[in-house]
């Protein structure tokens, strides 16, 4: 009986026995989840893509361009577009695609020097402002309030038009663009330090700031480890969107003849140049007036992207 009792208890060989296993659950992170937004965009990535090469064209212009743009070509003047030039000449004889990829160039550095000086200065100013509050905030807010309220245009036309023929003295011809440069960063870092501001006001008597505060962590700490990653995202679409406003003004401010000068080349002097030969070269005007349009709207579509992807109520989800 014994024997019949353990037989029964041995289990039937040639099965295991069923176990429940259960599936590990994937988790996207919020990079990744920001990424798929963002490339769900169809206008943000034709942006990025129209960004990428214009950028490449810009850093390999001495190997792209066909001509130098300071080349004159005295017979070829007022060329219309061909297989020798195939954006035409200008009322000089220069090649216009040529002009155009340096004029590239241009805009991206005066942009990209002064968005850096803009991120600098704003989200210093922001989280300093947002975060100490008292004096500290009372000093910045105002001196951000009044150069707010100024207009960005006039301020940086007083600026080139004062310092300008001083500049040019001091640095040559690339005087007028580090103006160019200083002028449209001294007004825009004022704008990204209000958003900043903002942001760091509301998330300073948030829960975790509380805790890191309630378990000794010092201002400096928090401010690193806790705030400034949080104001990344908001950073970078304030500061993709600037680049937009940056390319914009610099191009007016050469189209009126307070930006770079010559041999430097630039969208708005392209413009201001072709516009005296409207009728009937009207390609002279359309060509550098069109590039300078889509760099605007790509860094736009690139600024909704990235507002899009990193929106903090929909990112989670």
């Amino acid at each position: 009986m014994v024997q019949a009792e353990t037989r029964q208890l041995e289990p039937v060989r040639g099965r295991r026995p069923s176990v429940e296993v259960s599936k590990p659950i994937k988790t996207i992170s919020l990079k990744r989840r920001a990424f798929r937004r963002y490339v769900k965009n169809w206008l943000a990535v034709i942006g990025a893509v129209i960004i990428l090469v214009s950028v490449f064209l810009a850093l390999f212009a001495p190997l792209i361009a066909p001509q130098s743009p300071s080349q004159i070509d005295l017979s070829n003047i007022n060329e219309w577009p061909s297989r020798s030039h195939l954006f035409g000449t200008d009322a000089s004889g220069i090649d216009i695609l040529s002009e155009s990829i340096f004029a590239l160039r241009t805009s991206f550095m005066v942009a990209l020097i002064g968005q850096t000086i803009t991120l600098i200065l704003g989200v210093g100013a922001g989280l300093t402002a947002g975060y100490f509050g008292g004096k500290i905030d009372m000093i910045l807010s105002r001196l951000i309030d009044v150069l707010f309220a100024f207009p960005a245009i006039l301020a940086a036309m007083l600026l080139a038009a004062s310092f300008g023929p001083w500049m040019y003295e001091q640095f040559g011809t690339v005087g007028r663009l580090y103006l160019t440069v200083a002028a449209l960063s001294l007004i825009f870092w004022v704008g990204v330090a209000r958003i900043i501001r903002a942001q760091v006001l509301s998330m300073r008597e948030s829960q975790f700031v509380e805790a890191a505060r309630s378990n000794g962590a010092s201002s400096w700490w928090i401010i690193r480890r806790q705030i400034f990653p949080n104001i990344l995202g908001t950073a970078a679409v304030v500061i993709s969107l600037g680049f937009s406003d940056i390319i914009a003004l610099e191009a007016v401010l050469s189209f009126i003849g307070l930006g770079v000068t010559p041999p430097t080349a630039s969208l708005g002097r392209m413009i201001q140049g072709g516009q005296q030969y409207i009728d009937p070269f009207w390609y002279q005007l359309a060509i550098p007036g069109g590039i300078l349009a889509i760099l605007v709207l790509a860094f736009a579509f690139v600024g909704d992207g990235l507002r899009d992807a990193l929106d903090p109520k929909t990112i989670g989800g």
